[in-house]
């Protein structure tokens, strides 16, 4: 499954996904160098799998005849990202609104109290307080 597959699989776009990748230093960033003819060339910057990555059988690097190349992650590779994600994601606040406060109205609809549900979440009494308030507007 190429990279952007993947990401559009666990709901995360291509650049964000690049960008986590690069942070679990499964991606490197490379330049490559594209030749204009008479114009002077051009350098782009592009994020490829590492080669430790590639050895440890995550994913391979593909070369097309035609077209750009790309990368693509190996069932192995899926689920080691997917880990990675998901650990990061219960070591943080999250950080979108709509998802905090489903997950505030779900714990409610539990009979949690707002200092539990602040502290299993890890966020202010207040914003829990003022996601309670909305659902209940």
């Amino acid at each position: 499954m190429s990279l952007t597959e993947f990401g559009a699989h666990i709901g995360v776009g291509p650049r964000e996904l690049r960008k986590k990748l690069l942070s679990l230093r499964l991606l490197q960033t490379e330049i490559v160098v594209r030749d204009r003819g008479a114009a002077p060339p051009k350098y782009l910057h592009t994020a490829r799998l590492t080669s430790e990555a590639v050895k440890g059988g995550l994913g391979r690097r593909l070369e097309p005849r035609s077209g750009p190349p790309y990368d693509v992650l190996t069932t192995k590779g899926q689920e080691w990202v997917a880990d990675r994600l998901h650990n990061r994601a219960t070591g943080r606040k999250p950080n979108r609104r709509h998802e905090v406060r489903e997950e505030v109205r779900r714990l409610l609809e539990q009979r949690k109290s707002r200092a539990e549900i602040s502290r299993m979440m890890g966020l202010s009494k207040q914003l829990v307080s003022y996601h309670a308030k909305k659902l209940a507007a």
